[in-house]
């Protein structure tokens, strides 16, 4: 839960980089064309327990298809991959570009441009220049291979594995990806498929389309392989591979996991997020979904004007059992063409933030909701970026806290790095502690005796190693600090 939220709200801050640094650009008017409605399209399929006696109906558009599906006898599924040889509009440079200005370091001279031969004119080339390095070949392809165990696919009452291949293009950064599932029992393949110029994420879900077995969610985060670069989420039949719906968002980002219905029903969900930009009036924009695993309709979905928002798993904040979510609303300076926002000062305390702000993030709004009901518990705001992640309760009230890290940036100054805890029922901020540098804390044991759980603060500052702190869990008082140590987890 806590790795989730960690890695879907440093996602979100990243992108603002990209934002950032997009601001400037003035190739941004090839993005103007969004389509920022949502199509889902409904396979109606027949399945049993091979892809040869599934037939299916594919209601989606040429230009947006899935994936073509290789089973164990190489028969095809009737569906079609993109068509990536336009001469016309190359998308792979047009995607690759607005995730090369993640560089923090890039500059307005392309220096990949260089021709080798100018470096050798300087003079002092022959100290830092080696020649031969421009005569290797390319790399080749990096490649990830993981496979997670999952639950029946066949039938056959055994634990199966779900694998996800993942390479990249050394030259062009490109991503092919590839979704399969394997018997866990003799490691054959019971089918594939493939997703060229796309980075595609995959994981097990509950039964979607009635048949007792486990299915898979498809999350096709960008793909650049196609006419038109889009993203998707899918619902594929975990025993033969086949899709069972999926929804499609040119130009735009899709990050999606699933979550448990907490009412009676008890089926899956989706909570999907959608990352675009508004064709009107050059902002971006994000929209935050549940959708309903079975067919890949809405159930409810909000919108969040010049800004990237992310929604993540909490713990338990009230006092139902029941897993409760945070959602993070990152504040964007300005729209894309390089206009600047008038920055946030409000009663609850958020500073002017001016086009400096770190990240391009003017605000930060975090709003805690009840995963029984799905209504708001509490809502805070901070100037500039700040990462909330949920924490073992530190007060004794048997509840989930919040911890949240505010980053304090000075374009003269040094970083500094502020933690307050939060209520987790009611969003108070029961303490506030600043360090010099970047911090990292996490629950730690009772240091104290008084039966509650305390922080560990890991504090990288002036000083060569980083420093651990000790720090009261439920009024933040520093208890003592030590250079260079690591406190492991019991």
């Amino acid at each position: 839960m806590r790795t989730t939220a960690f890695y879907l709200t440093a996602f979100c801050l990243m992108l603002s980089l990209g934002v950032a640094s997009a601001s400037g650009s003035e190739s941004i008017e090839g993005l103007l064309a969004m389509n920022s409605s949502n199509q889902t399209t409904l396979n109606q399929t027949e399945c049993n327990q091979t892809a040869s006696n599934c037939t299916s109906t594919n209601l989606t558009p040429s230009y947006l298809k899935s994936s073509p599906v290789t089973s164990l006898d190489n028969s095809s599924s009737g569906q079609e991959s993109f068509d990536a040889n336009s001469t016309d509009f190359n998308s792979s440079l047009m995607v690759s570009s607005f995730f090369d200005s993640l560089d923090l370091n890039s500059t307005e001279h392309d220096r990949d441009s260089m021709d080798p031969s100018d470096f050798e004119s300087w003079e002092y080339s022959d100290d830092y220049y080696d020649s031969a390095l421009f005569s290797q070949p390319q790399n080749e392809p990096e490649v990830l291979v993981l496979a997670f165990p999952a639950a029946d696919f066949n039938g056959d009452h055994a634990t199966d594995l779900l694998v996800m291949n993942i390479s990249s293009d050394a030259g062009t950064g490109v991503f092919d990806s590839q979704i399969s599932a394997l018997s866990g029992s003799n490691g054959s393949a019971f089918w594939q498929r493939d997703y060229p110029g796309s980075l595609v994420l995959a994981q097990a879900v509950g039964d979607l389309n009635g048949d007792g077995l486990k299915d898979i969610m498809i999350n096709e985060i960008f793909s650049s392989g196609s006419l038109i670069p889009y993203s998707s989420i899918s619902a594929v039949c975990g025993s033969n591979g086949t899709a069972i719906w999926s929804r499609s968002q040119i130009l735009a980002l899709t990050l999606a996991y699933p979550v448990q219905d907490s009412g009676a029903n008890n089926s899956t969900q989706f909570l999907v997020h959608v990352m675009g930009m508004d064709s009107m009036n050059s902002r971006i924009f994000t929209s935050i979904a549940r959708v309903n695993g079975s067919d890949g309709t809405n159930i409810d979905e909000r919108m969040f004007s010049d800004a990237l928002a992310i929604q993540y798993p909490a713990g338990n904040l009230t006092d139902d059992h029941v897993q409760d979510s945070i959602t993070a609303i990152y504040q964007i300076n300005g729209s894309l063409t390089g206009g600047a926002s008038d920055g946030v000062d409000g009663a609850d305390g958020a500073q002017k933030a001016g086009e400096d702000a770190p990240f391009n993030i003017t605000a930060t709004s975090i709003e805690a909701r009840d995963g029984l009901t799905q209504k708001a518990l509490w809502n805070c705001r901070f100037a500039g970026p700040a990462l909330a992640m949920p924490v073992e309760d530190l007060t004794g009230d048997k509840r989930d806290d919040v911890l949240v890290y505010l980053l304090n940036y000075s374009e003269f100054g040094p970083i500094g790095s502020d933690i307050v805890l939060l209520n987790g029922l009611n969003g108070v901020a029961l303490w506030q502690q600043s360090f010099s540098g970047l911090v990292l804390a996490t629950a730690g044991p009772d240091l104290t005796g008084e039966g509650l759980r305390d922080l560990i603060v890991y504090n990288w500052g002036e000083s060569e190693n980083a420093n651990m702190l000790a720090v009261k869990g439920d009024d933040g008082k520093v208890l003592w600090i030590k250079e260079g140590m690591i406190i492991i987890p019991s």
